[in-house]
């Protein structure tokens, strides 16, 4: 059997220059991460990562400043651990002096060397201690202007994440709900659909649901029906690959009718299949299905 491949990234660089961001963004993708690790541990990355209770291929690790003295092994440390065929890459990241106070001035944290120092002098020293950890890194990601989504993709870029995978980054919540029972709190987009002609006022059908052979041909009689949902679709193949773009990771969409029991049901299957076809990762739920309407 041929031994999985196994994969670490290093994340260094400037303290407030987003390290703790971009650690929880390799979370996200399904890395192990390790936050401010002693660089004289890393020879034990390999046994580690090979445990059976663990079994890590891919894992993604901090060492930055905090680790003082230390920091002088990193690259002999990382040396060799390439050299006994483990891939891997330093990925270091800084911001301009005043993006970097700015973002310490909101935080309200001290930085690393700051004990009775200046804020401006502990950035200054710090810099020019990673100076030489910068030269050999294999990636440098000046962060001064990067939001956090505009960050997580310059992450995927490094890894080479393929189109498909990346929509497998946003995980898209779509729940049917009935205005008569309230709105879904965790809802990021509410569509109302009580426009659409009811079911509920015609007897054969008011006991069923959106589900229904007969409420779905009902609903499908009318040109409304079919224009709401290719107006929808669009709006959907639009934004969905910009939330991508933008970092999120969640999205909810909740599709609501006056009892949760009928039109909402039916837009939020339809949405469903087409978000699937579209290679998203979705859950559906029809909160309101069993109430019905009165």
């Amino acid at each position: 059997m041929m031994a999985k491949k196994r994969e670490f990234y290093v994340i260094t660089g400037l303290s407030g220059a987003g390290k703790t961001l971009t650690l929880g963004i390799f979370e996200d993708l399904g890395y192990f991460c390790i936050d401010n690790l002693p660089p004289l541990m890393l020879k034990m990355l390999p046994t580690f990562m090979n445990h059976p209770k663990i079994n890590a291929t891919k894992v993604a690790l901090v060492i930055d400043i905090r680790a003082r003295d230390m920091l002088k092994t990193l690259k002999d440390n990382l040396d060799t651990l390439r050299s006994e065929g483990m891939e891997s890459k330093l990925i270091f990241l800084e911001a301009s002096e005043e993006e970097l106070i700015n973002r310490f001035r909101k935080t309200r944290r001290k930085h690393p060397l700051g004990n009775g120092i200046p804020l401006k002098k502990a950035i200054e020293m710090e810099v020019k201690a990673l100076m030489p950890i910068k030269k050999v890194s294999d990636r440098v990601l000046d962060t001064t202007s990067l939001s956090p989504g505009e960050l997580k993709n310059e992450i995927v870029e490094l890894l080479n994440i393929k189109e498909k995978r990346r929509k497998s980054l946003l995980d898209v919540s779509i729940v049917s709900f009935g205005y008569k029972f309230g709105i879904p709190l965790d809802a990021d987009i509410i569509f109302d659909v009580r426009f659409l002609p009811n079911p509920f006022y015609v007897r054969e059908l008011e006991r069923l649901t959106g589900k229904d052979k007969a409420v779905i041909a009902y609903l499908e009689k009318f040109d409304i029906t079919k224009k709401f949902t290719d107006a929808f679709y669009s709006l959907v193949d639009l934004t969905l690959p910009e939330y991508v773009r933008e970092g999120k990771s969640y999205l909810t969409i909740a599709i609501g009718c006056t009892g949760g029991r009928h039109r909402a049901v039916y837009v939020a299957e339809h949405l469903a299949k087409h978000i699937g076809k579209l290679g998203y990762e979705y859950l559906i739920r029809h909160r309101d299905i069993k109430r019905g309407e009165l």
